[in-house]
């Protein structure tokens, strides 16, 4: 059944207050975007707010009108422009609220949830911990770098680092200064490092227990290095080293 013109138009303005705070809402969040009836419900629940918030502007007014101060009856352009001041400031609070964790902040201290309000690990991981990051690519190197933005999912978007610098097998970090920024595709990094700070605890007490251990990552690379080139030989090579009277596996 199909509404008429007039009627469909009287049922966006009712809704309009709820389009706009969802609108909102995804504008300023990485909350990826709904199907039409999950887009819908939640019109609908932000238009009952916004109502609610329309009904009680609208008493406290008619309070004023009644005390001596008027500047007019309240009319449906009144009702509409509330409206959507109200939906509009909703979604904006409401995103404010969920991109700083505050509801479930609150709700996990009390013990009720273990989850937090960000969509995803990945971009809770970018959002908790403002830091230096090292991108490993998916060909071994590894690009270190201050992340201003980050895609909203790991498959799709971009990485742009300021203050680059590739990071040499023994930990060493080659900087660009040549380079203000640097965009690197997500589809190109397997893995994200978050490096601590200087004067971190954990950095300061085991000081001496970290570069030993940066010592004998850098060696373990170093020898898968060396065996990737060794495998890499061709069949001729080895031939040659066999018709010589000498094996492969003797050879210096």
């Amino acid at each position: 059944m199909e509404l008429p013109s007039s009627d469909l138009l009287n049922l966006f303005m009712k809704l309009l207050p709820g389009f706009l705070a969802a609108a909102a809402f995804h504008a300023l969040t990485p909350y990826p975007k709904r199907d039409v009836f999950e887009r819908v419900v939640a019109a609908l629940i932000f238009t009952l707010f916004a109502q609610l918030i329309v009904a009680a502007i609208r008493s406290i007014c008619t309070w004023i009108g009644t005390s001596g101060f008027s500047v007019g009856a309240w009319s449906v352009e009144a009702d509409l422009g509330w409206g959507a001041a109200a939906g509009l400031t909703m979604g904006v609070a409401w995103a404010h609220v969920v991109n700083n964790g505050l509801t479930h902040r609150f709700l996990r201290k009390l013990g009720t949830t273990k989850k937090t309000s960000l969509p995803t690990q990945w971009f809770s991981a970018f959002a908790q911990r403002e830091r230096y990051i090292i991108l490993q690519f998916r060909d071994g190197r590894r690009l270190m770098g201050w992340p201003l933005e980050w895609p909203d999912e790991p498959e799709s978007g971009h990485f742009l680092l300021e203050r680059p610098g590739w990071v040499l097998d023994d930990g060493t970090k080659a900087a660009m200064h040549q380079i203000e920024v640097f965009l690197v595709s997500a589809k190109d990094v397997e893995a994200v490092e978050f490096l601590r700070f200087k004067d971190d605890p954990t950095l300061v007490d085991n000081h001496a227990e970290i570069e030993s251990a940066k010592a004998s990552l850098a060696q373990t690379r170093k020898e898968s290095a060396s065996g990737e080139q060794g495998n890499a030989e061709s069949p001729d090579r080895a031939a040659g080293h066999e018709s010589a009277g000498v094996s492969p596996a003797t050879a210096s």
